[in-house]
């Protein structure tokens, strides 16, 4: 009993002093008291302060519009390719 009382207080002390906050309550336009919950953590970063682009200046450069444009022609020819399969099967 004596080795695991320490481990015992240890443990109700943490778990008072996590529980141990008080509670903040607000008046709503009803006239009834609610608990005032605040958030704490938040993972939203405002665009004032990361500016989202893909190149310099928010401007696409022509070696992206290159690669884009490539990647569009190969996506338009897989389909296709895939249409005319599957109409020959059918056939």
């Amino acid at each position: 009993i004596m080795e695991t009382l320490p481990l015992l207080l240890v443990s109700l002390m943490a778990l008072t002093s996590i529980s141990a906050v008080p509670m903040l309550y607000k008046l709503n336009p009803e006239e009834k008291y609610e608990a005032d919950l605040v958030a704490v953590s938040s993972t939203v970063i405002p665009l004032t302060v990361l500016e989202v682009s893909y190149g310099a200046g928010g401007k696409p450069s022509e070696e992206y519009k290159a690669a884009y444009l490539r990647k569009l022609r190969k996506q338009v020819l897989e389909r296709a390719d895939k249409q005319q399969g599957a109409g020959q099967e059918q056939d």
